[in-house]
């Protein structure tokens, strides 16, 4: 007999309520004649009412009400146990997880040898570090690269300002010299100095840097003309005869190098690059194609205008010094199967041409023409690119590994000897 029905039999036994009867049977240890002798000791058990209220009806509704409790009583104990076994569940598969991830362990072996041993914890710990460090990581990055770039932002704007108003400062002189020049008699104006200066173009696609170099270079007596794409600059220096050319790489419709390259091969002209690529590698391939010198953005323009003088005294110097232009040079040099036609511009090694830049050309030219003789860094530089050439030494370095990767390596030669800390020089076979 369950307790249930026990607690049924001893309301209807004994007349007492139904926790009355469970409360009994409780302290009996579920001993049905023991609840009964509790309940009378007690004086909690009534005789049967034999009145007009003891109708099967009551009974019933007695009954009913019984059952109801003991099955809500039923339920509650159904829920508890089902509450207990999930706990069980849920504590006996932590437990296996647990279990697992500190029984099984990550190796790391490094030729058969384990050099780690880190339990699967441990990884998992590592692994949501890494991570929330790399998120971490992307949103720092991501809060200064909008805080640089606002920045950046506000340093060219300042940059338009200054170069608004130097511009404006500029046309201003330019109106005062143009009133004072019409005031003055006509005996006593100043001749424009253009004509003795020398005339340069200016190659640049941002229009108020370009202006403001025309009105430096007009007020220093320069003729300036501008151009701004590359097609309309090439179709400029080809149709005129310019002393100079100012030009940025970094251009519409023709790329700036790829100007100086035709120019070089069809009407060469010295050419000053205007840009802000300011890596080793973009100087190298500038001056490689034929520039005479290279100046990043931004700059002084002191810096440009030295720089100008500079290139038009060393024009106005090799004229003078081959009697005629550069590319006028006549005669041969040969070393063994090595022919350099100084005319024609052509090198040569057993009837193979080889492809030089104009300074590769023009140092295998200077170390030919004075064999056996050491020439060191400066003297080198100087007969190349110039005696007030502006600039780092290490670029003849740059010259010679392409000679010798062009010739020495190619065709199996030691031509180009480097001479520890005094130069280099090329021997008499």
């Amino acid at each position: 007999m369950t307790n249930f029905e026990k607690v049924e039999k001893l309301v209807q036994k004994a007349n007492v309520s139904y926790e009355e009867a469970k409360a009994a049977l409780d302290k009996a240890d579920g001993d049905l004649l023991d609840a009964v002798i509790l309940l009378e000791k007690e004086g909690k058990t009534q005789a049967p009412r034999q009145s007009s209220f003891s109708t099967e009806y009551e009974q019933q509704t007695q009954y009913v009400s019984v059952a109801g409790k003991v099955e809500d009583d039923r339920r509650s104990y159904d829920k508890e146990e089902q509450r207990r076994e999930r706990r069980e569940r849920a504590k006996k598969g932590f437990g296996n997880i647990v279990d697992f991830l500190t029984r099984n362990f990550l190796f790391i072996k490094r030729n058969g040898d384990v050099v780690v041993k880190l339990p699967l914890w441990a990884v998992i710990l590592i692994f949501l570090a890494a991570w929330h460090i790399s998120i971490i990581a992307v949103i720092v990055s991501l809060f200064f690269g909008v805080t640089y770039s606002f920045r950046g932002e506000a340093d060219m704007n300042a940059a338009n300002t200054v170069m608004d108003k130097a511009s404006s400062a500029a046309e201003k002189v330019k109106e005062e010299y143009n009133k004072l020049e019409g005031q003055a008699p006509r005996g006593s104006r100043p001749e424009r100095k253009a004509a003795l200066n020398g005339s340069i173009l200016i190659v640049e696609d941002e229009e108020k840097l370009a202006r403001f170099i025309e009105l430096e270079l007009t007020h220093e007596g320069y003729a300036v003309r501008k151009a701004a794409d590359g097609r309309a600059a090439l179709g400029a220096a080809l149709s005129e005869d310019f002393d100079l050319i100012l030009l940025d790489i970094m251009l519409p419709e023709i790329n700036g190098l790829e100007v100086l390259r035709r120019l070089q091969n069809e009407k060469p002209t010295p050419v000053i690059l205007l840009t802000a690529r300011d890596s080793v590698m973009d100087k190298v391939a500038g001056l490689d194609a034929g520039a005479v010198d290279y100046i990043t953005k931004p700059f002084a323009i002191e810096e440009l205008l030295a720089r100008i003088r500079v290139a038009l005294k060393n024009k106005v110097r090799r004229s003078a010094q081959d009697g005629g232009p550069p590319e006028a040079e006549e005669g041969v040099l040969a070393w063994g199967l090595l022919r350099l036609d100084s005319k024609r511009r052509d090198v040569s090694y057993d009837g193979h041409r080889i492809d030089l830049t104009n300074r590769e050309f023009l140092m295998l030219k200077t170390l030919l023409e004075n064999k056996d003789i050491v020439l060191s860094r400066d003297t080198l530089l100087e007969r190349v690119c110039g005696y007030d050439y502006i600039g780092e030494t290490n670029i003849v370095d740059v010259y010679i590994r392409h000679l010798r990767s062009k010739i020495d390596e190619t065709f199996g030669v030691k031509m180009l000897q480097t001479v520890r800390g005094a130069g280099y020089v090329i021997r008499s076979e």
